[in-house]
């Protein structure tokens, strides 16, 4: 990932824990291309089990990866100390925009770096467009005080184009809704709850291929 590479130093020597990693998209090519240790976790077992898979075949060595399913507010709670964490297409899944920053901002060391896609509505009035509504999408100045708040500095910032994601937020929707249908089969008195998570996932992908300004940031802390 060229972000890292021109505003990381040493870049090969850091631990990255990716969050809601999925199939490791992104962290196993950078590992393969950096050296630095990773560790992918995830609630979806399919995803973790297609990282393993990528993980071979970019032969990347047991001792360099760790592969985990879990829910990630629990992973969260003991994890410390990280050069870097990732967390790209995880939504709202910490929680609010405030409590997303401050439980990211405290797993991260001193110097540490924090890569987090998000989104923000330049205009209000877009905001009757959403489907989704029970995510806060704030101003672009909103983020900025909230970085600040937790002692974050953006190093950088790429801005994003929705609709060029649409085949990979497709496929991630038909695993996530298969996943939904076996759990329901396991736990049908958790239908109704399986059924909404995959309908504000789908909510959640339309908002931000039509109506967000989606963006990458950078982050580094300074405290």
């Amino acid at each position: 990932m060229k972000i890292i590479k021109d505003n990381i130093e040493n870049s090969d020597k850091i631990r990255i824990l990716d969050l809601a990693g999925g199939k490791g998209g992104v962290s196993i090519p950078l590992a393969k291309e950096t050296g630095a240790y990773i560790k992918i976790v995830d609630i979806i077992p399919e995803f973790i089990e297609e990282a393993r898979k990528k993980s071979l075949e970019h032969g990347l060595k047991n001792d360099f990866y760790e592969l985990k399913v879990d829910d990630v507010n629990n992973t969260i709670i003991n994890e410390r100390n990280w050069d870097l964490v990732l967390f790209c297409g995880g939504g709202n899944i910490l929680g609010s925009p405030e409590e997303t920053i401050n439980k990211l901002s405290k797993i991260i060391k001193p110097n540490g770096y924090i890569i987090f896609d998000g989104g923000y509505l330049e205009d209000n009035s877009l905001e009757k467009n959403l489907r989704y509504d029970k995510h806060v999408y704030l101003k672009y100045d909103k983020w900025i005080e909230l970085f600040n708040l937790n002692g974050l500095e953006i190093i950088n910032e790429i801005l994003s184009d929705g609709k060029k994601f649409s085949s990979i937020n497709k496929l991630n929707t038909e695993l996530i809704s298969k996943r939904a249908e076996e759990l329901k089969e396991k736990y049908p008195e958790l239908s109704v709850l399986f059924n909404n998570y995959v309908q504000e996932h789908e909510d959640g992908v339309y908002d931000l291929e039509n109506s967000i300004i989606a963006l990458t940031w950078l982050l580094k802390k300074n405290k």
